[in-house]
């Protein structure tokens, strides 16, 4: 009998992993670690549990930090710098607009294809403007910043669909 989560962490592991290897952004360990604590039977994994103890070891290090121990906290936990969290929070709150277009376009385009039209030279474009503005009203947004928040996600979210299919590639 497998254990509630188990399934998804194994995924999650290896993503979670993967990312923070890649990106060198302690986030992705804090959301191991989140996850395995709250699913208490998850062992945390060998790559979380030397982050830890080498981040325990830099912490153990400091010594009399007195002004500079803000600094010498976040080296120790792998916070290098600023990027780390606006990275990961700059587009954190654009992926629920992204969701929804992308659902919205692959509802139209499954349509479209059960009904076995197509689109014109224009029409895909058309189209795709007439699902912002349904998505920018069901929002309360305005369409421009819905097209915006989709065409600024879009190749972030592609490159990591495709970061993700090469690393599951190389998985198998």
């Amino acid at each position: 009998m497998e254990l509630e989560g188990t399934a998804d962490f194994d995924l999650l592991r290896d993503y979670y992993q993967h990312y923070f290897e890649k990106e060198d952004n302690p986030l992705y360990a804090w959301e191991a670690i989140e996850f395995c604590l709250l699913h208490s039977r998850i062992a945390l994994p060998d790559w979380i549990k030397n982050y830890l103890l080498n981040t325990s070891r830099k912490l153990l290090q400091i010594d009399n930090p007195k002004d500079d121990a803000p600094r010498l906290i976040k080296d120790a936990l792998g916070f290098l710098d600023g990027k780390v969290f606006s990275q990961r929070t700059r587009y954190e709150h654009m992926m629920p607009v992204f969701y929804k277009i992308e659902e919205r376009i692959r509802r139209e385009n499954e349509r479209r294809k059960k009904s076995g039209m197509k689109y014109g030279k224009k029409g895909e474009r058309t189209t795709q403007n007439k699902l912002f503005e349904e998505v920018a009203k069901d929002l309360n947004m305005e369409a421009a910043s819905v097209i915006h928040i989709y065409r600024t996600i879009k190749p972030i979210y592609d490159a990591e669909q495709q970061d993700l299919a090469e690393f599951e590639g190389k998985k198998e």
